[in-house]
């Protein structure tokens, strides 16, 4: 995976005044591959022919998406802090 894609997202999440965890999944590829995908089909719903795209990001334990999903999620909440109601 490229390293500017977890970059770009360590960066977007860096704005979020939350707790972050990281977890570099490479050495969980290298060691157990398979059973890793599974476990993250099972956990992201993302089902097969389609390809699990690293990084996956988690909110509260819920899979948010990718990259693209997380700056999609990022203006959304910013577009509505500035919404009056």
């Amino acid at each position: 995976v490229s390293q500017s894609r977890y970059t770009r997202v360590k960066f977007l999440l860096s704005k979020e005044p939350c707790e972050r965890i990281y977890i570099n999944c490479d050495e969980l590829l290298e060691t157990g591959r398979e059973a890793f995908i599974a476990e993250m089909r099972k956990k992201t719903g993302i089902e097969e022919p389609k390809l699990i795209m690293f990084p996956l990001i988690f909110i509260d334990d819920i899979f948010l998406g990718d990259e693209g999903d997380l700056l999609n999620h990022l203006v959304f909440e910013l577009s509505l802090e500035d919404t009056e109601f």
